[in-house]
């Protein structure tokens, strides 16, 4: 692969990887299984690279990939109860592919609404999404209940989700 077939796919790669992984998230589930699919499409795309071409978009080229990816370790996983249908992950991909370009500022919207969220709060959100903690794990480590650490999360999500909408002049759906 030529030099400068290996900086498109870098810079491509990183421009696309929040997605990737929103992507994949919202198909397995789980940031650990996340992160493993992940490294295997980052494997196939360096191998496949020659397969890209550069005047075309790069996300749907990524998600062929890592829709073929999410095939594979779900038959590696068969004992798991999630299962995927190529339908389901055809569906799930064409969904991606269709709201890539709105994501961005989805994503500049919700960088600028967590600045106005409690310290707590953010700290709780940090440990849930960044860290993968479960709410009783995070419970524990707050000294608090289960049920106040659900709450707070809660009310965190819908201040962002309206916060997000606001920001992005989108009409409430509550």
């Amino acid at each position: 692969m030529s030099q400068e077939a290996q900086e498109i796919l870098a810079r491509e790669w990183v421009k696309s990887q929040r997605l990737l992984t929103g992507y994949l998230h919202a198909a397995l589930g789980d940031f650990q299984k996340s992160e493993e699919v992940a490294q295997r499409i980052a494997v196939v795309a360096v191998r496949r690279a020659a397969d890209y071409d550069p005047q075309r978009p790069f996300v749907p080229w990524l998600l062929g990939i890592a829709k073929l990816e999410l095939l594979k370790f779900s038959r590696d996983q068969a004992r798991d109860r999630h299962q995927f249908t190529p339908d389901l992950l055809d569906r799930l991909t064409a969904n991606y592919v269709e709201a890539a370009p709105q994501l961005k500022s989805m994503e500049q919207a919700l960088r600028e609404c967590l600045k106005q969220v409690p310290d707590r709060a953010r700290q709780v959100l940090d440990m849930r999404y960044n860290q993968a903690m479960h709410t009783l794990e995070i419970a524990r480590q707050a000294r608090t209940t289960d049920a106040a650490i659900r709450a707070l999360l809660k009310r965190t999500r819908h201040m962002l989700k309206r916060c997000i909408q606001s920001s992005l002049g989108w009409e409430s759906t509550q």
